[in-house]
């Protein structure tokens, strides 16, 4: 599988039975998989704890990989363009406080001001520079002032 680039291509690509079904297993099984994500839970939970943020919004959540081990000081809102993936999500989640919603991270559903943290892994490396300034001003939007994103990069040339 090679890499996949831009919104539309990863609407198509995560919206595929055999992709979301596989996803975790293709990813996150292997040592360095599972270092990245024990080193990822580990650092949200930290900021969490010591931010205490009472509504917090995953951003492509994917089968809940991430959201499975966030431990929430409130409630979670966790989002994914993937029809499918949030099926897993629902399944894998298993904490009342999460509720889960079909959006993108360039169009959400929410007021101004909403949330008190943000978080998002393995998505915004699939978007070129004009992808990213939509979806950072989306993300702006909806958090509230003085709020954090926290969020991983790692674009190669991807222009």
């Amino acid at each position: 599988m090679g890499e996949i680039y831009g919104i539309k291509g990863l609407k198509r690509h995560y919206d595929r039975e055999d992709i979301a079904k596989s996803y975790e297993k293709l990813r996150f099984t292997s040592l360095p998989g599972e270092i990245e994500h024990f080193i990822g839970i580990k650092l949200i939970n930290k900021i969490i704890q010591k931010e205490k943020p009472n509504l917090l919004l995953e951003i492509a959540t994917g089968p809940g990989r991430l959201t499975k081990d966030i431990k929430l000081y409130d409630k979670g809102i966790g989002i994914d363009s993937s029809a499918k993936m949030l099926k897993l999500a629902r399944r894998n989640v298993n904490n009342p406080n999460w509720r889960f919603i079909k959006s993108d991270i360039i169009r959400m559903p929410f007021k101004n001001n909403s949330f008190d943290m943000a978080v998002s892994f393995k998505l915004l490396l699939h978007f070129n520079l004009n992808e990213r300034k939509k979806a950072y001003k989306e993300v702006k939007r909806v958090l509230k002032k003085n709020s954090l994103f926290i969020f991983d990069i790692g674009n190669k040339n991807y222009k």
